[in-house]
């Protein structure tokens, strides 16, 4: 199985087949990308530990729900669904969907649940170790089980009998057989406890459109979820666009969590329509040209990453000599900061990206060294970081606003009981 850092979606998406969950970067990042091409009902709701996120490319469907305080989203492409943790879920093309899953590298648990037709109560549930047994391989296991035996499928209260789910052209067993040689890992019998996957106990299905939150973010990288907590998928959106104030000017931004980016169109851009990718943790951002794009450029992207639930997230922003690549300015912080009552930024009810804050102050350290920037070891004099173009001091001075006015409104309600 072919894993790149850089994947054209569309062309890989030709070789997969519905609900395969194909992983499609290289082993070690989180969140992984899971790849399907879906031109059928999904046979099963599928349940996964930890949280995950589905993105349409391509084609129209709806995402249903069980157990959930939401019914369905309908989906077109650009949409993200966010999936808590133990939330069932199935989808249900109208046309074939390209769709990719967001994926924790170490999934854990997951299982699929099956419904009554008529009153809807859960007739079947199947849970496995993804450490022990592949997603695919629990697909194949579990729906063939589910669909030869009819007590499974009779429903308990009503007496419905469930369909048997088509079976017909799936490739689970094709993809398992292709992990399992590129890991060369074996199948390890089944747990023998009864597994059970938890349901978040706070977060709810949420649906956003990448173009829709892409023309109306105040800043690059705005999470398109609420969702900031350790353990979450965070897709942020990234819109540039040509013209003649339009360059976006240069820095290092580093991040101990991986980054992956999904393209959503681009028009005159080095960058091609629907490709996914994931660079280095140190990796430069824009360019050092100083020129602006075209007047026809246009490129928005999705950047997700997911934060961690055992270890600290380090960050840090670095603005260096256009010439040598002498350090001019650095800051160090951490990307998930705890909230608190005190923080300008960071407090509860307020979910805010530490990359978005502490980046505005460093271009603002950077900018404030003066008009013209002379390195000191080379005297090569560097341009001011364009911070306009990319919004973040917008979205600090606006953050810091709304603090402002969320802690006044709790003083007066305060003041009156």
């Amino acid at each position: 199985m072919a894993r790149r850092p850089q994947i054209d979606t569309f062309e890989a998406a030709q070789k997969r087949g519905a609900y395969d969950e194909c992983p499609v970067l290289p082993l070690d990042k989180d969140p992984q990308l899971c790849l399907s091409r879906n031109d059928r009902e999904q046979p099963f709701f599928l349940i996964c530990q930890h949280d995950c996120v589905l993105a349409q490319l391509s084609g129209e469907g709806r995402i249903a729900f069980a157990d959930a305080s939401v019914l369905h989203f309908d989906m077109r492409p650009g949409d993200y669904v966010y999936i808590p943790a133990g939330v069932p879920h199935r989808f249900s093309p109208k046309a074939v969907s390209i769709q990719y899953r967001y994926k924790a590298l170490n999934a854990g648990l997951e299982g699929v649940a099956w419904y009554c037709p008529q009153c809807r109560a859960e007739l079947h549930r199947d849970v496995w170790d993804t450490a022990r047994e592949l997603p695919q391989e629990g697909y194949l296991r579990a729906t063939a089980s589910f669909a030869e035996n009819e007590a499974l499928r009779r429903c308990r209260q009503c007496g419905t009998v469930h369909p048997v789910p088509d079976l017909t052209g799936n490739r689970w067993a094709e993809v398992a057989s292709e992990l399992r040689a590129e890991t060369g890992t074996a199948t390890l019998p089944p747990a023998q406890d009864r597994l059970a996957i938890a349901r978040h106990p706070t977060k709810q299905p949420l649906s956003e459109n990448v173009y829709w939150i892409g023309r109306m973010a105040n800043a690059q990288l705005v999470p398109m979820f609420p969702y900031l907590d350790p353990g979450s998928i965070v897709p942020c959106i990234s819109l540039f666009y040509g013209g003649p104030d339009s360059a976006v000017g240069h820095f290092v931004h580093s991040n101990s969590v991986d980054e992956i980016l999904v393209n959503f169109g681009a028009v005159e851009s080095y960058i091609k329509p629907g490709v996914a990718r994931v660079g280095t943790k140190v990796h430069g951002v824009g360019n050092m040209n100083g020129k602006p794009e075209p007047d026809g450029f246009a490129a928005i992207n999705v950047i997700t990453q997911r934060h961690p639930t055992d270890v600290g997230q380090q960050e840090a922003v670095t603005f260096i000599c256009h010439s040598c690549k002498h350090e001019l300015t650095k800051k160090e912080y951490d990307g998930n900061p705890k909230n608190s009552t005190e923080s300008e930024y960071f407090v509860p009810g307020l979910p805010t990206l530490a990359t978005i804050i502490e980046s505005s102050r460093t271009a603002e350290d950077y900018n404030a060294l003066g008009e013209d920037i002379v390195c000191p070891k080379c005297g090569t004099h560097n341009p001011q970081f364009p911070l306009q173009i990319w919004g973040w001091a917008d979205y600090r001075r606006k953050t810091q606003g709304t603090v402002r006015s969320m802690r006044a409104l709790e003083a007066a309600a305060k003041a009156r009981s």
